[in-house]
């Protein structure tokens, strides 16, 4: 941790460092990292795309002096990846929402001091802190024992589920969706991968599954040459979502729902939603592929 309860986090594999402070019990992370990772030259454009609640100020201690500096929550991140046209967007964005942000949940909260503070100040805000751990992780438990209670068969099932072999072609994914509650089709489906970046957009990627998504076993690629009358012929690749990878993705848009509703409304019929069984729903899902 740096000054002022600021927390740096780095990882070489995608050459980029980023600091996060908590603001409300809550970590935000400093917009400038975020932007550069993602490839925006212009920081207070990128922020456009970024919802007022999602985005805030802070001051901190600069070579400079005390200046104001933009940082973004959760919601801002998946903003301003799904805008990103960098390829390694969607790695960035599960190392921090997988990693580098539930570390930080995990370890509790922050307790910064000042000059003028003396010993006794110091030691009440500690124990106010220590408290304020206590209860999170006392309701942290209680939600787990609930969420436990809600997902037994999905747990026991979803274990197993994960080293499976077998694997569903997106449109049979997206009736699985459907069935528990996201009504979406195969064609919305595909596109709405595409928008958050999970399938490629253009060119020879399209609908390709990156590679990091593919050594974490979350997708495998099928391919099949087509030859036309002309007698040209065109690979066409057909990604597949592996058990694992269905129940990553489901956990993922359980997390933009929550989070980031409007994401999914060009895509779901109207009336959609996540129901609190949907990954049981997933997870026993017996809905056959189709030739």
């Amino acid at each position: 941790m740096t000054g002022n309860g600021i927390k740096l986090f780095q990882n070489s594999d995608l050459n980029c460092t980023i600091e996060v402070i908590e603001r409300n019990g809550e970590p935000w992370i400093f917009a400038k990292e975020v932007c550069e990772a993602l490839g925006y030259s212009n920081i207070s454009k990128a922020l456009l795309n970024v919802r007022e609640k999602w985005k805030g100020i802070t001051s901190r201690d600069t070579l400079k002096g005390k200046q104001s500096v933009s940082i973004i929550n959760e919601a801002g991140l998946f903003a301003l990846v799904m805008k990103s046209k960098m390829p390694k967007a969607v790695e960035f964005q599960d190392w921090v929402c997988e990693e580098v942000l539930p570390s930080i949940r995990k370890t509790g909260g922050y307790m910064t001091t000042r000059p003028e503070d003396t010993p006794e100040q110091i030691m009440a805000r500690a124990v106010l802190l220590a408290q304020d751990a206590i209860k999170r992780k006392d309701d942290h438990i209680h939600q787990l024992e609930a969420e436990r209670e809600r997902n037994a068969a999905y747990v026991i099932y979803g274990k197993s589920v994960e080293v499976a072999n077998g694997s569903k072609l997106i449109g049979t994914y997206a009736k699985m969706l459907t069935q528990g509650g996201m009504i979406i089709g195969e064609k919305r489906l595909f596109a709405l991968l595409r928008e958050l970046g999970i399938l490629g957009k253009t060119g020879s990627r399209y609908n390709e599954p990156c590679q990091y998504h593919i050594e974490k076993g979350y997708f495998r690629v099928t391919t099949r040459t087509i030859t036309h009358s002309d007698g040209v012929e065109q690979t066409k690749i057909t990604p597949r979502l592996l058990p694992k990878g269905q129940i990553w993705l489901t956990d993922k848009f359980y997390k933009l729902w929550n989070t980031n509703p409007e994401v999914f409304t060009p895509f779901v019929g109207k009336g959609s939603c996540l129901r609190l069984d949907m990954k049981e729903y997933i997870a026993r899902g017996d809905i056959d592929d189709v030739a």
